[in-house]
């Protein structure tokens, strides 16, 4: 099994779109070892922007201390992979470290947090984190039917 940690500030609070995370989640279940852990989204105004990354980002970084793997941040200015097939080769396929991505909130990440990490985009568009996440884990078992060989991708 691929350990697969996602970190993702805030809930997700549409229900539509959490049914949809679920049917991944154990569509994933025989194949990933998958732990999912929200931090609290900080409410903030363009004045408090700053405190509220901060906060969000030293809540990530203490569960991040707790764990060890490849870490790839979500961000729209990260790295696009290919295609989902260099998706699973790439970043996916089973190299025996867990896989750790992380999703932020409404008020995003501070330059200084982005450096840090490898950045990864799903899209040049921006999502909102409910939506990052669906498209994740369905990106996540996508991998798994790739590397499987499971007629899921065409």
């Amino acid at each position: 099994m691929i350990p697969v940690t996602i970190i993702s500030v805030g809930a997700i609070k549409e229900k539509s779109i959490l049914a949809l995370c679920q049917q991944y989640q154990k569509r994933l279940s025989p194949y990933v070892r998958l732990n999912l852990v929200e931090v609290q989204a900080q409410p903030f105004s363009s004045a408090s922007l700053p405190k509220a990354q901060a906060t969000e980002e030293q809540a990530i970084s203490r569960r991040l201390e707790k764990i060890s793997g490849d870490i790839y941040l979500l961000s729209e200015d990260g790295e696009m992979p290919g295609s989902s097939v260099d998706f699973s080769r790439d970043i996916v396929a089973d190299d025996g470290k867990e896989k750790i991505f992380i999703i932020g909130g409404a008020s995003g990440f501070s330059a200084g947090f982005k450096a840090r990490y490898r950045r990864l985009s799903l899209s040049p568009l921006t999502f909102t984190h409910e939506m990052a996440r669906l498209i994740l884990l369905e990106q996540l078992y996508r991998s798994i039917a790739i590397l499987s060989g499971k007629q899921y991708h065409y």
